[in-house]
């Protein structure tokens, strides 16, 4: 072979090669809930937590207090815990488990820590039948800033639910 063709197919090799490595990858997005925000979106303007206070006993169809943070600079409007989504993974696929808990509010007021260090507390109560050993679920809150219901904002937090 002439040199010239072995230049041509090393550089062909090459580019292949990083091809395929570029497009090959997998999506980071691909392993969470489509609830209208992306996973890198997540977490920036506001977070949940779960604090020992709580006493969270962490055990299906019980109450879950957790703790929600507004991180940014702006007020967050975000719905009643009636509509906190669960999420739990089924054969690689996610579904949204039952949150039954009751209330009445539309929606909620998030002030930004600095005006508001306390944050709010959020109540969930997951119920997932037939749990026979601990499993995690996904906690989302989806809200938007206030006056811009266009600019969505999210948190979630994995917990281990007990049967």
């Amino acid at each position: 072979m002439k040199p010239k063709y072995i230049l041509h197919l090393v550089l062909i090799t090459i580019i292949l090669i990083i091809a395929s490595a570029c497009s090959g990858g997998k999506d980071e997005n691909s392993d969470f809930p489509q609830v209208g925000l992306t996973e890198n979106l997540m977490n920036k303007e506001m977070k949940i937590e779960d604090l020992p206070q709580f006493f969270n006993s962490f055990e299906n169809d019980k109450g879950i207090n957790l703790h929600l943070i507004n991180l940014s600079n702006k007020t967050i409007i975000y719905p009643s815990d009636t509509k906190i989504q669960i999420f739990t993974k089924e054969d690689g696929i996610w579904k949204q488990v039952v949150n039954d808990i009751h209330g009445s509010i539309e929606s909620n007021i998030l002030l930004p820590t600095k005006e508001f260090p306390p944050g709010q507390v959020i109540s969930i109560v997951p119920r997932i039948s037939n749990l026979t050993e601990p499993q995690i679920v996904r906690v989302i809150v989806i809200g938007h800033f206030e006056n811009e219901a266009d600019k969505l904002v999210g948190a979630y937090l994995d917990v281990m639910i007990k049967p």
